[in-house]
Order: structure tokens, then sequence, then C-alpha cells
């Protein structure tokens, strides 16, 4: 795993050049949840429950929460991760598009009950070879990005450089 730190930003912006890469993965979401956008213009409540109940219905689709843990499924992506809490919260992308990766899953649902490493190196965590994306964000101040591939990588430098993002390499600290 390759890490940068990234100054915050919609998780859908960082992932921009390798989106079709992480919207086919299914999402280790743990316990973290989305806060949906609020229905433009609408002043009336029952609009807006209304909006927001359809929005519910739709979010379930998008997600399998059969294991005790949240996970999203593949294409839950490019729909929700701008939505993703983003304040401590921690998100693993694990490649298999043909069936859901329930061992992997198992294995991160463990991992992260243990505790959680909130400033440590990925690249240390010994992860299961088919999580592909590890998103880890502090107190809504940063972003921890590591990916498994290294042209993954480089893709989104080049991207955060263009847009004028702020990253550098991860660098592991005490906290």
């Amino acid at each position: 795993m390759i890490g940068i730190t990234v100054d915050p930003c919609p998780m859908c912006e960082l992932f921009a050049p390798i989106i079709e890469t992480a919207d086919s993965c299914w999402w280790f979401l743990g316990g973290y949840g989305i806060q949906l956008p609020a229905p433009p213009n609408a002043e009336d409540p029952s609009v807006v429950l209304k909006h927001m109940e359809s929005q519910s219905r739709e979010y379930a689709n998008w997600l399998n929460d059969d294991f005790g843990y949240r996970v999203g499924k593949p294409g839950w992506f490019s729909r929700y991760a701008n939505y993703a809490d983003t304040n401590w919260a921690m998100y693993f992308g694990c490649n298999n598009a043909t069936e859901i990766p329930t061992q992997t899953l198992d294995w991160l649902e463990n991992f992260t009950s243990n505790g959680t490493d909130w400033f440590g190196d990925a690249a240390q965590w010994g992860l299961p070879t088919d999580v592909a994306f590890v998103c880890r964000n502090i107190d809504d101040a940063l972003w921890h990005v590591f990916t498994r591939d290294p042209q993954h990588h480089m893709a989104v430098q080049q991207h955060l450089t263009l847009q004028s993002i702020t990253f550098r390499p991860f660098v592991e600290t005490a906290g």
C-alpha cells in the first residue's frame, strides 16, 4: 500500500481518475454512516420527509448489512462516497466484483473492532490482498489515502496536482 495525506475534499474528487475501479469495489463501511443531501428549495416538511424516505430506500439498494457491519456494494462509491462520514472514519475498498468478499470483510471487521490505528501506515497492517484502497479521515481535517496499485497512486497524485489540491507522501506519526 502506498499512502498520501490530502487536504479535505470529497472522496469522489480524490478518486476521480480511478473512479471506475473504486466503483467496482465492495466497500467495508463498518459502522460509519452517510448524510444524505436535503432536497433543494424544499420548505414544506412533508416534501422534505418524502424526499428523505425516497433517498433512504434507494440507498438501501447499495448497502449490505447482513453481517452486522455495513458494506457498500459495487456502485456504492460513485453514488454515496461524497456523503460518507468524514469525522474519524475509515473505509476499505475490496477488489472482487464477482461476489461479496466475506472472508476479507470479516477480517476487516475484526481488525477495526480491536481498536483503530488512526495514524499508522496501512502498508504495515498485513491487509488481505484484495483490499485495494484504504481511506481514513482524521477529524475532518485530512485524508490518508492508501492504494495498492502504484498506477492508481500515480493517477491520483497527478489528478490532485492538476486540481491544485494539496497532498504529500504519507508519513506515519505517533498521533
